[in-house]
């Protein structure tokens, strides 16, 4: 799939968006993304048609609102390039406006990442999650052939239609009501988008919270209910356990449980 053809002498400018994640996970090395990043701009760089300036689609060299170049550039850009790795929320999000421009996007991800059924009809470039360079060679010469091919593509045909084609045909409305339509979008998706990074922030703090407390969690017994010892379970009982350090035990002589505020008397 690799292009093999003539570098020109001038080459023309591309500006590549890319959505991928952006905060480590537990699941990969601290700095993982930002060495992917690294690894996809240091690939396009060797594209011989086109120099590539590849950066996030939330960037902008003007001070202006992230959620509101994220939605202008997967709207204008020419090329999108997502990385689905790990099912990041935002990212999916991000790949479905995309899809809906019907604009061309190129979707990696890497080898440990599932499928995601819903957008099975589009084709996936696959690279190996633990980076080794050996593995990376051949997701390198796709990712170059992709590029280039896609960029061809899109140029030459006027109904250019990478995913709504495959729900039957849509028709274009005039440019006016389009844009007013895509204003109400824009207003929507970028109050999702600050509901997303909210809910990120949140999991993330409770995250930190886990690891920092000394809590031991452990399986409710049946024994302690049979023998009549009371037990406070208000620590989140639906986790399947509870915690000792908040855990209240009461006489033998207490005939009952609490599990929040209410209680069952034996």
């Amino acid at each position: 799939m690799e292009n093999t053809q003539n570098k020109p002498e001038g080459k023309e400018k591309i500006k590549v968006g890319l959505v991928m994640p952006i905060s480590d996970v537990p699941e990969f090395p601290k700095g993982h993304w930002e060495e992917v990043r690294g690894i996809l701009r240091t690939i396009l760089l060797e594209e011989p048609n086109y120099e590539i300036e590849l950066e996030m689609v939330s960037f902008s060299k003007d001070a202006n609102i992230i959620q509101g170049n994220i939605v202008t550039n997967l709207r204008d850009l020419e090329l999108v390039i997502c990385d689905i790795s790990n099912h990041n929320p935002n990212v999916m999000l991000e790949l479905g406006m995309r899809l809906i421009f019907d604009k061309p996007v190129i979707i990696i991800k890497d080898s440990e990442t599932k499928h995601p059924f819903d957008i099975s009809p589009l084709v996936y470039l696959t690279y190996p999650s633990n980076l080794n360079y050996p593995e990376m060679i051949e997701f390198k010469k796709d990712l170059l052939g992709k590029t280039y091919h896609t960029i061809a593509e899109y140029r030459k045909d006027k109904n250019y239609s990478q995913f709504l084609k495959n729900f039957g045909k849509f028709e274009q409305k005039n440019l006016k009501e389009q844009s007013s339509i895509i204003d109400i979008m824009n207003g929507n998706i970028i109050n999702i988008l600050g509901a997303l990074n909210k809910m990120q922030e949140m999991i993330k703090n409770e995250r930190f919270k886990s690891t920092t407390e000394q809590s031991t969690y452990v399986p409710i017994n049946p024994y302690l209910i049979s023998s009549g010892m009371g037990l406070d379970l208000t620590a989140n009982p639906m986790l399947g356990g509870y915690d000792i350090s908040k855990a209240l035990l009461t006489s033998k002589e207490s005939k009952s449980i609490t599990i929040g505020d209410s209680a069952s008397k034996k």
